[in-house]
């Protein structure tokens, strides 16, 4: 410390104090135990060791030691040495600086000299001024007057350059020399040389231990002073220049270990270092050894922690599925940190100086590390090992928490749906087998098999689902994971046992995964083997220990023959060489719970015949495994899915298959069925579940039209009926057939009741009613005798069989039970004709999607049928509920994944909020999501509703729907391969997926852009290059530096006045994760990040469609708006990539992308194809359909004329006369050959016959005559006029002229003009939404102006007496509240209050 001649002093004498309670200022006096570090004089580096030493002794040296330090601070300039002594014999120590040293002059007030005062009397400094900032360790007026207090010798030299002051202090301070002045002229200098009273710390000597640590307080200094400034010890110079040097006493010798050194200012040098042991710190405060830290440490280590933190984040996400729970304390326990620092007026928490306590803010400058420093920290290898260290913890929580019972558990209680083996947990466990089945379902079927294996070792437990993939999941989902947790339970796992083939320990022997047979079971079985493989390899390698349970999925019969096929591929290959199946009846086995009871106990009766065991073969089974199920091999797996065969299937005739057979044989299927769900094709841009969700509202129009067209028929049927009685015409499937006269009508209008579906719940007859049906109703005729077959049209459960429906009748009507889920009853009454029960027969069959009742009567060997047709389907042009629309959906397109998944699916189609779809294809009726989440806050599917968009078929024309390719599931014709729409959807509306192996990521374009370079390349012109564009989207897009890529951002603007605002976001980022991000940022908000906030406060103004923050900005928001970095501070920029355009091509191969004209050129190309399949079908429709009406005109003025006889005359006479007039079959008009309308007609016979055997069925040669000729012998007794004829030669010259406008044109003509309609459809939707805006808005400013004045007049009435205003009737103001909704029939006037309009 340096006092001059005038400095004030505050001295008290408390010497006794002191000597008594020694602890307060200087620490213990007693001899203690501790590790530390130490200068080790031998090796010459510092030692962490355990050493005996005596704080208080520790602490007086320190004192005078960083007294001269402090001198350093004060004269830097004329300063430059410091000489320290440790006497170890005579137990004496010496400090010895130069530089300005004491004023050598007598204190005005307390009249002795100024040394005298400094080294001698108590509570003396100059360091009391706290408004004075001062970087030395001196603070509280003891510091060296402490060493005095405590040694029995202590003398004082120094010199100012006049005079030489020396004096000598003895027996604790108590005994004061006298101060001897000698005039000198040498330069100035102090030296402090005492000697320790060791009586009073317990000692008799100053040993080794507390040398070398008081020598290493030596070497503190040296490392934590200026560079100018010489260290000697003991009369050697120290080979310490500066701070680095000094942290080599510590790292050099530690070979391998990182020393990452920057001097960020002045005041601040850090050093940082790896260490094992926990955090490590050595650490300097104005040359003070803080051996505990303080807050200097923590200021410089969190942002250390900080940084690595984050990379580690990052780098344990892609060694571990979302990243391992690593928290700062992990960071820090793996660093060390040395800082050297100089802190303005430093407060510590006691008179020994171990711990900083200022605070940061008080600091007087910050450390500021650079992003090199810290990115070389972050690259050190710390991130490594702090990895290891949490995996490894995580390994072992995990093995804790997934820990099974070791000794073995005889009954196994707590786990629901387990159906435990008799024998597991006991002697006999290695024998014991557990089935895993996929699903309640499979349970039970496994259930019902085992009666006839036994349960003795048998076990089954139901999945829920698939298994989590280990690969590839958190640790956190790995411990939270239910079902696995279940199965170490059940079977006896422990994480960290190696098993042999004893299996010691193990509940069962073996498992048994029993899934369906489509992809979906293959990864179920995949997922298993690989959570065995990967945390039990001992037990994947032992033979036989992972068990499959197979069961067909598809079966054929004919006959007593039965083929069973195992895989779809295999059936799909036999159906190819048995032309489709034909005579073969096929039920498909979708799921496990398609079979029957007495399915399971023949399967289970032939085990052997329905098990293959896995075989582990080597290290290539372990290379499969981790191929199909390693995340970071997308790329091998790309290779994997191209690289296979079709037809290269796994053989279910063996009894073993290696896991590699079974992963490239099988497994591989799954993952081409899940990239196929999850990349769209570029021809329509729909994935599988969105072309189903399409397919069947297209197909439901189209059958509405088919009913409208049905119910004109009837109508026209009912006059003819009561114009011509007996001898009249019903109409059934669409055709005509002329009554015989001697035929009576037996049935009126058929109506067939009782609802359709019905549900019996609770096996009572209480049946809910959802939804009522009414048939079309019919009519049919019966001569002599009757055989009456009822067709119905109704959907069956997959598979089902002649036993699934059954009917009963009476006299007047029948009933028909159809069995399933729903139930159906269906009641067809009002038949005029008795139908005895004892002289008839019933019959029911139930194939391909139909269910046919026969009641049959023989008489005179003559057969004539009833047909009732009814239509399901439901009319999409108005609205209904999307999750009817699923159920539908699954029944209708065959779709056998979750409906959530196809709700979702249903739900994204029809949103159109911005970021989501430019043109959506269904339309929103309800709450279908905003861009406040990003359509997550849609409404369930129950309360929603929807129905086609009016634009679709705009997109989709009907013509297209006679030329698609259309595919067939489970025997049903479901949706196209893919549709065709007028221009490339997958630009219009983007998508993203992700699938095995692949991801696909495709902007939204401009459908106006994409439709004018369709027409350029019609044209042959250059196309022009598109940038992607969102509905509604107030942003700007442009192209990016970087190729393949577009740079996105949304508007903010700067108002001055320390306020901002934001009227748009980047596309895709929603406002309420903006909201989140723009908390961080308030002064209170959450601490994620070390820095200045942006804001002050925000307020919101948005709506569900528009975006409007308005910020109040802070200091450090307003610089970043003075600098116009706003945008990058608020985060306003995203971008889009071109680089990920993966799609399916029209032949069904995945194609990668480069630009959207490529996949816009290679669209033209299929779309113009199409366009000429569309006009050769329409040519020959048009073609066929004047030959028909041309045929008609000709029938119709010969049998006018009387040169063609119809009445009284058979059907084979009148076919062979209509062939001698030159009239053309139908199968000719059609163009098709007679081989395929005889194949035809044998398979509609086949599907018709009864069975019955009778004999008297209508030959050969009446049938066909029939079919032939059925457009001319079907007409109406009432089209046999000339009127007709007329008619008919316009109709037919109508046609003619569309055949030759249509001959004229070009397959691009036909483009053009779809394209056409398109814009002004699109035209038409653009005007409809503005005007809706319009009025939205208008009726906004309506109620804010309401608002507004409803406030005004508030505030007059408070500052004074109310205006004027008309009177209004209590009654008109009781109706005009009583309004619920709007003020119907009122208008306001010009002066406020309300009137009768």
């Amino acid at each position: 410390m340096m006092i001059s001649a005038f400095s004030p002093v505050i001295s008290d004498l408390r010497l006794e104090h002191i000597l008594l309670r020694p602890d307060t200022y200087v620490g213990s006096t007693e001899v203690q135990h501790q590790e530390l570090w130490v200068f080790d004089s031998v090796q010459s580096r510092m030692v962490y060791r355990k050493i005996s030493y005596v704080p208080a002794l520790y602490k007086i040296f320190d004192e005078i030691l960083v007294n001269a330090a402090d001198n350093l601070q004060r004269d830097p300039q004329g300063m430059d040495s410091i000489k320290v002594e440790i006497d170890q014999q005579n137990c004496s120590i010496s400090v010895w600086n130069n530089g300005r040293g004491l004023p050598v002059v007598m204190h005005k007030e307390q009249k002795v000299y100024v040394p005298e005062l400094v080294f001698g009397h108590l509570l003396t400094s100059d360091n009391y001024d706290d408004t004075a900032c001062k970087v030395v360790g001196g603070r509280n007026g003891y510091g060296a007057k402490l060493a005095n207090v405590f040694s029995t010798e202590f003398k004082v030299e120094t010199c100012d350059g006049k005079n030489r002051f020396t004096q000598v202090f003895r027996n604790n301070m108590q005994v004061k020399g006298k101060p001897e002045i000698v005039p000198s002229k040498e330069k100035s200098f102090t030296c402090i040389t005492f000697k320790p009273d060791l009586a009073k710390f317990g000692m008799t000597k100053l040993d080794d231990d507390i040398v070398s640590l008081l020598s290493k307080r030596v070497y503190d200094v040296a490392g934590s002073t200026l560079e100018k400034c010489g260290v000697h010890l003991n009369g050697e110079k120290l080979d310490i220049k500066n701070f680095r040097d000094y942290c080599d006493l510590y790292l050099l010798t530690r070979q391998g270990v990182p020393q990452i050194y920057e001097k960020c200012s002045d005041r601040w040098e850090i050093c940082v270092s790896l260490t094992e042991s926990g955090f490590n710190q050595v650490s300097f405060v104005n040359s003070i050894c803080t051996i505990r830290g303080g807050t200097h440490v923590t200021h410089v280590s969190d942002q250390i922690v900080e940084a690595i933190l984050e990379k580690v984040k990052t780098q344990s996400k892609e060694k571990v599925k979302g990243g391992v729970d690593v928290k700062p304390h992990h960071v820090r326990n793996h660093i060390w940190v040395f800082i050297k620092c100089l802190i303005e007026n430093p407060a510590f928490d006691s008179q020994t100086k171990e711990t900083l306590t200022t605070k940061q803010s008080k600091f007087g400058s910050r450390c500021e590390l650079s992003e090199k420093f810290l990115s070389e920290v972050s690259s050190c290898g710390v991130v490594d090992l702090i990895l290891m260290a949490a995996m490894a913890k995580s390994k072992v929580d995990l093995g804790k928490k997934l820990k099974a019972n070791t000794s073995r558990v005889t009954r196994l209680t707590g786990i629901p749906k387990l159906e435990d083996a008799n024998d597991a947990g006991g002697k006999l466990s290695s024998e014991c087998s557990l089935i895993l089945t996929e699903g309640d379902s499979a349970k039970a079927l496994a259930v019902s098999g085992l009666s006839v294996i036994g349960r003795d070792k048998w076990g089954v437990f139901p999945l829920r689902g698939k298994v989590l993939n280990v690969r590839d999941a958190t640790l956190k989902q790995m411990m939270a994971n239910e079902e696995i947790q279940n199965l170490i339970k059940i079977i006896g796992l422990d994480l960290n046992k190696e098993y042999d083939a004893e299996l010691k320990g193990l509940r069962y022997g073996s498992i048994m995964i029993m899934a369906d047979q489509d992809t979906d079971g293959s990864h179920i079985k995949g997922l298993l083997i690989n959570l065995i493989h990967a945390w039990w390899p001992s037990l994947a390698r032992l033979p036989g220990f992972i068990k499959e349970f197979f069961t067909p999925i598809v079966k054929a019969t004919r006959g007593k023959t039965q083929l069973c096929f195992y895989t779809l591929p295999e059936y799909e290959a036999w159906k190819t060489e048995t032309n489709g199946g034909k005579g073969y009846k096929i039920k498909y086995y979708k799921g496990l719970g398609t079979s029957t009871s007495k399915e399971a106990k023949e399967y289970f009766g032939a085990l052997d015949t329905h098990q293959i065991k896995y075989r582990y073969d080597g290290v290539e089974d372990d290379r499969s495994i981790d191929l199909a199920f390693n995340k970071k091999r997308s790329d091998d797996r790309k290779a994997w899915i191209n690289s296979y065969e079709d037809g290269n299937l796994i053989d279910h005739t063996q009894k073993e298959v290696s896991y590699k057979d079974f992963v490239d044989k099988e497994l591989v299927l799954f993952a081409k069925a899940n990239v196929s769900r999850a990349i769209p094709s570029m021809v329509d841009g729909f994935k599988p579940s969105q072309r189903k969700a399409v397919a069947v509202p297209l197909a439901q129009i189209e059958n509405c039209v088919k009913r409208q067209e049905l119910s004109e028929a009837e109508t026209a049927l009912r006059q003819n009926i009561s114009q011509k009685g007996e001898n009249a015409y019903y109409f059934a499937h669409n055709r005509h057939f002329e009554i015989p006269e001697d035929a009576k009508i037996i049935s009126g209008p058929g109506l067939v009741t009782g609802g359709s579906p019905e549900r019996i719940q609770n096996n009572d007859a209480d049946l809910i009613k959802e939804e009522r049906v009414e048939w079309i109703k019919d009519y049919a005729w019966a001569d002599a005798g009757a055989k009456v077959k009822v067709y119905i049209e109704v959907p069956l459960a997959p598979g089902a069989s002649d036993d699934s429906a059954s009917a009963t009748f009476d006299t007047r009507s029948f009933v028909l039970d159809i069995a399933g889920e729903p139930r159906r009853k269906l009641k067809v009454d009002k038949l005029s004709a008795d139908i005895k029960p004892e002289e008839s027969k019933v019959r029911v069959e139930a194939a391909k999607g139909r269910v046919t009742v026969v009641l049959a009567k023989k008489r005179d060997n003559t057969w004539r049928s009833l047909v009732l047709f009814g239509c399901f389907k439901r009319n999409l042009k108005n609205d209904v509920k999307v999750a009817q629309l699923v159920g539908y959906v699954s029944e209708q397109a065959a779709y056998h994944h979750g409906e959530t998944s196809l709700s979702e699916t249903i739900v994204g189609m029809a949103q159109d909020f911005v970021g989501s779809n430019n043109i959506n294809l269904l339309m929103p009726q309800g709450q279908f999501g905003t861009r406040l989440q990003g359509g997550k806050d849609s409404a369930s599917a129950r309360y929603i509703y929807t129905r086609l968009a009016p634009i679709t078929r705009a997109i989709f024309p009907a013509a297209d729907d006679h030329v698609l390719e259309y595919q067939n599931e489970d025997g049903l014709s479901v949706e196209p391969r893919w549709y065709c729409p007028i221009l490339p959807m997958v630009l219009v509306n983007g998508v993203e997926g992700i699938g095995t192996g692949w991801s696909s990521s495709v902007p939204n374009f401009n459908p106006r852009d994409i439709i004018s370079n369709l027409r350029r390349w019609l044209k042959g012109k250059q196309l022009e290059d598109m940038t992607p564009w969102y509905a509604g989207f107030c942003g700007r897009i442009v192209k990016s530096k970087e190729e393949g890529k577009f740079e996105v951002a949304g508007i903010i603007s700067y108002l001055g006045d320390n306020k901002a605002e934001i009227t748009e976001l980047p596309v895709k980022r929603w406002t309420q994760d903006y909201r989140e991000f723009l908390e961080e940022h308030l002064p209170k908000g959450e601490k994620k990040k070390e820095g200045n906030k942006l804001l002050e406060d925000y307020q919101e103004h948005h709506s569900e469609k528009t975006v409007h923050f308005e910020l109040s900005l802070s200091a450090e928001g307003n610089a970043q708006a003075e600098k116009d970095n706003l945008e990058k501070a608020f985060k306003m920029r995203s971008s889009i990539s071109l680089n990920n355009m993966m799609l399916f091509n029209a032949d069904g191969k995945i194609k990668k992308y480069d630009s959207a004209l490529d996949i816009l050129r290679e669209f033209a190309d299929v779309r113009l194809s199409i366009y000429e399949t569309r006009k050769a079908y329409l040519l020959a429709r048009l073609t066929r359909e004047c030959e028909v009406l041309s045929a008609k005109a000709r029938f119709v003025k010969m049998v006018i004329e009387g040169k063609i006889v119809i009445r009284k005359r058979k059907i084979v006479d009148l076919a062979q006369d209509l062939r001698k007039n030159g009239f053309k079959a139908l199968w000719e008009l059609k163009g098709e050959s007679a081989a395929e309308t005889e194949e035809k007609g044998e398979d509609e016979e086949a599907d018709e016959d009864d069975g019955s055997g009778e004999e008297g069925d209508a030959p050969d040669a009446t049938r066909k005559a029939v079919k032939d000729f059925e457009y001319l012998v079907g007409m109406p007794i009432s089209t046999l006029t000339a009127e007709k004829v007329a008619k008919l030669m316009q109709e037919q010259e109508k046609k003619a002229q569309e055949l030759q406008t249509l001959k004229r044109k070009k397959p691009s003509d036909l483009w053009l003009e779809d394209l056409e309609v398109l814009e002004t459809a699109l035209n038409e939707r653009d005007a409809a939404a503005l005007q809706e805006e319009e009025k939205e808005q208008a009726k906004i400013q309506k109620a804010k102006s309401k608002a507004s004045a409803g406030r005004r007049s508030v505030k007059r009435s408070a500052s004074g007496p109310p205006a004027p205003k008309s009177e209004v009737k209590p009654k008109a103001a009781k109706e005009s509240r009583s309004q619920s909704v709007g003020r119907r029939g009122m208008k306001r006037n010009a002066s406020g209050p309300l009137e009768a309009a």
